[in-house]
Parts: structure tokens; C-alpha cells; sequence
């Protein structure tokens, strides 16, 4: 987020891959608007890292997904 607020960054970031580079411009232009999110509720995480089961059920209740055992057959 910072890199996409600061156009300071831009000379000492000419490392960084062109899709970075993108979203700054994007931010600049008022097309995107970044938002922090905590990483508690990083919703890829569950698709992503394996987790604790706590967490990733708590991630998959957010995507509004459940578990197939809870679902009653009618």
C-alpha cells in the first residue's frame, strides 16, 4: 500500500514488476482505492496456505461456504 501511495518509492523500486507498478498508476488515477486488511481476515489464505482448522473454517463461513456434513438432505 505504501508503494502505491508514495510516488518517492518509484526510483528506488525500479526492481519491482510491472504489475505493481500498474496498480500505482491505477491508485494515482482514482480507478482503485486500496484498503488494509488485516491478516486475520485474508480470505485467500484458506485457498492458499493450510491453516488451522479454527481459521480455515472461519475463513470458508465468511466465503459462505459450509461444511457438507452440516447441510440436512431434504
Amino acid at each position: 500500500m505504501c508503494l502505491a501511495h508514495n510516488p518517492q518509492y518509484h526510483a528506488c523500486t525500479k526492481h519491482i514488476d510491472i504489475q505493481y507498478h500498474f496498480v500505482r498508476e491505477c491508485v494515482e488515477r482514482g480507478q482503485l482505492v486500496l484498503k488494509y486488511c488485516a491478516t486475520e481476515d485474508m480470505l485467500a489464505d484458506t485457498l492458499t496456505k493450510s491453516l488451522a482448522r479454527d481459521r480455515h473454517w472461519k475463513l470458508l463461513g465468511k466465503m459462505g461456504l459450509q461444511n457438507c456434513n452440516s447441510i440436512t438432505k431434504k
